[in-house]
């Protein structure tokens, strides 16, 4: 058990540092420099040369490498290449915003699509079933790029009931939220009819349904108590996604989040801050997932 562990942990640590030395590297690749950015084409060679050391950046790849990694190890994430401040100070001003959207998002989704599942597979290949079914591929295959302007339309500019402007009040949470609920909503939908239909036709259900016990006992205390693993390990998956994947979203509506700093910083070429944020990202995503791993595991304990 403690090798098995171990291994697992082991497994972690290389994915965390795998991630951040790709990040590192292809953000050193691509073409374009911070120095031209800051500069502009108008400086002359000696500004230019000037700023490279200054910034480190006359040193081979492999040496800067090595100073990006003594520096994580020390906890030091580095400084933005333009405003001098500390990533850390960047990434706690983002991480609550992004992190505020992910839950409202995540709490829209559970909210009507555990509900809509459990009903769809109650009433399998009716018209609400294949209906729903339709209109969950619909949602899934619309890209977030599309999906946000058009709630921004249809809400904020033809009806007026939502503003689509920054992070504030409440009300303003609700447009992006909802933007990244109904695609994560329609995978939940299905996953949930999914699994409630297979559950149902399992033998213990028709000894159920032969004792006599009501509908509401054997749909709600025996059928989704044991189909609710699969939910509870997609819901573990898409939170993940949701908290490291809402660029798109944050852009659209110009929700300050990590994100929206990822996709900033890139464009500037601000390698810190870059580096620092996928690394963000990738200890959320492998913490949700060990946390996602663990109910999953709980869950199937509790069903036996």
């Amino acid at each position: 058990m403690f090798t098995k562990n171990f291994f697992y942990f082991l497994g972690i640590l290389l994915v965390i540092w795998g991630v951040a030395s790709f990040s590192f590297l292809l953000i050193h690749i691509i073409p374009g420099n911070p120095v031209d950015q800051i500069l502009g084409d108008m400086a002359s060679a000696v500004e230019k040369q000037k700023l490279y050391y200054q910034l480190g950046l006359n040193k081979s790849l492999f040496n800067q490498y090595l100073d990006f990694f003594k520096n994580l190890l020390s906890g030091n994430l580095g400084y933005s290449l333009y405003s001098k401040a500390s990533v850390v100070s960047y990434l706690k001003n983002s991480l609550p915003a992004t992190i505020e959207l992910s839950f409202a998002a995540m709490f829209m989704a559970i909210l009507f699509s555990i509900p809509l599942g459990v009903f769809s597979a109650l009433k399998k290949y009716s018209f609400f079933d294949n209906s729903l079914s339709t209109f969950s591929l619909f949602t899934l295959s619309t890209p977030g790029f599309l999906l946000g302007p058009f709630l921004i339309w249809l809400f904020a500019l033809k009806f007026q009931i939502f503003p689509a402007g920054e992070r504030g009040e409440l009300i303003n949470l609700f447009l992006p939220a909802l933007s990244l609920a109904l695609p994560l909503g329609a995978v939940l939908t299905r996953v949930c009819r999914s699994s409630l239909i297979d559950t149902l036709s399992e033998d213990y259900i028709r000894t159920a349904k032969a004792k006599g016990l009501s509908n509401f006992k054997i749909y709600f205390k025996h059928a989704l108590k044991n189909a609710i693993g699969p939910v509870i390990t997609t819901i573990g998956l898409q939170f993940s996604a949701l908290l490291t994947g809402t660029v798109i979203t944050e852009t659209i509506f110009d929700w300050p989040g990590i994100g929206k700093l990822l996709l900033d910083a890139i464009k500037q070429r601000d390698y810190p801050i870059v580096q620092g944020c996928v690394l963000v990202i990738a200890l959320i995503y492998v913490l949700i997932n060990l946390l996602t791993d663990f109910a999953h595991k709980y869950s199937q304990a509790n069903q036996k």
